[in-house]
Protein backbone atom coordinates (compact mmCIF):
# COMPACT_ATOMS: atom_id res chain seq x y z
CA UNK A 1 0.00 0.00 0.00
CA UNK A 2 1.11 3.56 -0.64
CA UNK A 3 -0.05 6.80 0.93
CA UNK A 4 0.86 10.31 -0.21
CA UNK A 5 0.28 13.47 1.83
CA UNK A 6 -1.49 15.33 -0.98
CA UNK A 7 -2.60 18.47 0.90
CA UNK A 8 -0.32 21.39 1.87
CA UNK A 9 -2.29 21.88 5.10
CA UNK A 10 0.25 20.89 7.77
CA UNK A 11 -1.66 17.68 8.56
CA UNK A 12 -0.52 14.15 7.67
CA UNK A 13 -2.16 11.23 5.89
CA UNK A 14 -2.44 7.83 7.59
CA UNK A 15 -3.48 4.50 6.11
CA UNK A 16 -4.57 1.20 7.67
CA UNK A 17 -4.94 -2.15 5.89
CA UNK A 18 -6.72 -5.44 6.67
CA UNK A 19 -7.46 -8.73 4.93
CA UNK A 20 -10.96 -10.02 4.20
CA UNK A 21 -11.16 -13.78 4.86
CA UNK A 22 -12.83 -16.25 2.47
CA UNK A 23 -14.80 -17.70 5.41
CA UNK A 24 -16.05 -14.24 6.43
CA UNK A 25 -14.69 -11.60 8.77
CA UNK A 26 -11.47 -9.63 8.62
CA UNK A 27 -7.98 -9.66 10.06
CA UNK A 28 -6.78 -7.15 12.56
CA UNK A 29 -5.56 -3.84 11.20
CA UNK A 30 -2.05 -3.50 9.81
CA UNK A 31 -0.30 -0.16 10.01
CA UNK A 32 -0.57 2.65 10.54
CA UNK A 33 1.43 3.91 7.60
CA UNK A 34 1.80 7.69 7.90
CA UNK A 35 3.04 10.21 5.32
CA UNK A 36 3.93 13.59 6.85
CA UNK A 37 4.72 16.64 4.75
CA UNK A 38 3.22 17.78 1.47
CA UNK A 39 3.92 15.24 -1.31
CA UNK A 40 5.72 12.90 1.11
CA UNK A 41 4.99 9.27 0.22
CA UNK A 42 5.26 6.06 2.28
CA UNK A 43 4.95 2.50 0.99
CA UNK A 44 4.51 -0.87 2.72
CA UNK A 45 3.94 -4.30 1.15
CA UNK A 46 1.77 -7.03 2.66
CA UNK A 47 1.13 -10.51 1.25
CA UNK A 48 -1.05 -13.48 2.11
CA UNK A 49 -2.00 -16.80 0.48
CA UNK A 50 -4.75 -15.90 -1.98
CA UNK A 51 -6.86 -19.04 -1.32
CA UNK A 52 -7.54 -17.90 2.27
CA UNK A 53 -8.91 -14.54 1.15
CA UNK A 54 -12.29 -13.34 -0.14
CA UNK A 55 -12.53 -14.08 -3.88
CA UNK A 56 -13.79 -10.66 -4.93
CA UNK A 57 -12.56 -8.21 -2.31
CA UNK A 58 -9.45 -9.63 -0.60
CA UNK A 59 -8.58 -6.49 1.39
CA UNK A 60 -9.82 -3.17 2.75
CA UNK A 61 -8.16 0.12 3.63
CA UNK A 62 -9.02 3.03 5.91
CA UNK A 63 -7.53 6.50 5.51
CA UNK A 64 -7.22 9.14 8.22
CA UNK A 65 -6.17 12.77 8.44
CA UNK A 66 -3.74 13.34 11.29
CA UNK A 67 -3.14 16.71 12.95
CA UNK A 68 -0.37 17.01 15.57
CA UNK A 69 -0.24 13.20 15.88
CA UNK A 70 -3.99 12.85 16.53
CA UNK A 71 -6.40 11.24 14.05
CA UNK A 72 -8.97 13.97 13.46
CA UNK A 73 -10.87 12.58 10.47
CA UNK A 74 -11.06 8.95 9.38
CA UNK A 75 -13.04 7.33 6.61
CA UNK A 76 -14.73 3.95 6.88
CA UNK A 77 -13.09 0.66 5.98
CA UNK A 78 -13.55 0.19 2.23
CA UNK A 79 -12.28 -1.81 -0.73
CA UNK A 80 -10.44 0.74 -2.93
CA UNK A 81 -11.08 1.24 -6.65
CA UNK A 82 -10.55 -0.47 -9.04
CA UNK A 83 -10.64 -3.56 -6.80
CA UNK A 84 -14.22 -2.90 -5.67
CA UNK A 85 -15.77 -3.22 -9.14
CA UNK A 86 -16.91 -6.80 -9.80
Amino acid sequence: MTITDSQPDGASGRLYFRWRWAVGGTSGAYGPLTASGYQNEKTQTYSYVRQGLDSWDPFEVKECRVDDGVEVDCGDWDVPEPFNSH
